[in-house]
């Protein structure tokens, strides 16, 4: 064998060169080879993760709510804003017109007795306005073919029936036919209308009438 160190020829057993005096012996493994192991390179520790800091889930909530009530603000205001400027306007309760009311008087004829009278009741409602007594009557019967029409309020009617002189809204006078067109005040009352036939005493009459009374309420 050989030195390493100084190359001088020695026995195969030496452990020291007899020439440079250096030890021959060689680092072994448990493996028996004298390669010497690799070395693992050497890994710094891995960071450990920082603990996040929690949140209050109070804090979170309210957080949120403030944030959903902005939203509907918004948005309120804007749908606001949009309806002004397309010129909406807020409606208000229509007021309730006033209705045409129609009462036909009678059936269309009647017959009055000699030396007497016929009426009908006429009753104008509270509230009524425009009251009016219109339409036509024609008398037959006896020489004259005629009639006396009177339309009387209530007290007037008294009157009259006592024989006292009395105002009228309508006296026809001794007529065959004629039209009327009354107009009665605009509040609650009791009217007559009377088909006079006392000034004939022995002659019955038959009326034909079309009269309607008409009012707005």
């Amino acid at each position: 064998m050989f030195c390493r160190f100084c190359g001088t020829t020695l026995p195969h057993d030496s452990t020291f060169c007899q020439s440079c005096g250096k030890s021959l012996a060689t680092n072994s493994t448990s493996s028996g080879t004298g390669v010497a192991p690799a070395l693992s390179p050497i890994q710094p520790p891995a960071p450990q993760p920082t603990a996040k800091k929690k949140q209050n889930p109070i804090a979170a909530g309210v957080l949120v709510i403030i944030l959903v009530l902005v939203v509907i603000w918004w948005a309120a205001n804007k749908q606001g804003s949009a309806s002004t400027s397309a010129g909406f306007r807020p409606s208000t309760p229509s007021v309730p017109q006033p209705q045409l009311h129609r009462v036909a008087i009678g059936s269309g004829a009647i017959t009055v007795n000699a030396a007497t009278y016929a009426y009908f009741t006429l009753n104008v409602p509270a509230g009524a306005n425009n009251v009016r007594l219109q339409g036509r009557f024609t008398a037959t019967g006896g020489s004259g073919n005629d009639i006396e029409v009177f339309l009387l309020s209530d007290s007037q009617y008294t009157n009259w029936q006592n024989g006292h002189s009395t105002p009228t809204f309508y006296n026809s006078g001794k007529v065959t036919v004629n039209d009327m067109n009354v107009t009665l005040p605009n509040e609650s009352g009791t009217y007559y209308l009377v088909f006079n036939n006392k000034f004939s005493l022995l002659s019955p009459k038959a009326v034909e009438e079309h009269l309607t009374l008409t009012y707005y309420q």
